[in-house]
């Protein structure tokens, strides 16, 4: 529907330039005349093309809520109704400890590593 909008207001700017140029240059009307038109064809398609935007936006909007609600119903199947009060988070494959000063364990090489780290020091495996 935005598109069909769009397209709509872009026709009537055209008829409204079209027939500024019929009325103002060819009619006898004078060049003042086709600028009044084709100003009026403008402004009034300002509206539309406000409402086309608004539109599209909103569509967006709607389609990244549905994405989140989707992420959110998997998370909550996969990692129950309270992740956050579990005493470690499962991050890909590694248990991760959210407390501070405490080490990870490396899956891929058995390293163990500070809890600051991001990576292993050994493998360069990303937790």
């Amino acid at each position: 529907m935005a598109r069909a909008l769009k397209i709509l207001a872009y026709m009537i700017i055209a008829l409204g330039i079209l027939s500024g140029i019929f009325v103002g240059i060819v009619g006898g009307g004078g060049f003042w005349t086709f600028l009044l038109y084709a100003g009026i064809s403008i402004i009034s398609c300002l509206p539309w093309f406000a409402i086309v935007e608004i539109s599209e936006k909103i569509d967006s909007l709607s389609e990244q809520l549905t994405k989140m609600e989707r992420m959110q119903s998997r998370f909550a199947a996969g990692q129950g109704n309270n992740p956050v009060s579990n005493s470690k988070l499962q991050i890909g494959s590694a248990p991760v400890s959210p407390s501070v000063g405490s080490k990870w364990t490396c899956p891929e090489c058995e390293q163990v590593n500070p809890s600051s780290q991001r990576t292993c020091k050994s493998c360069g495996y990303t937790r």
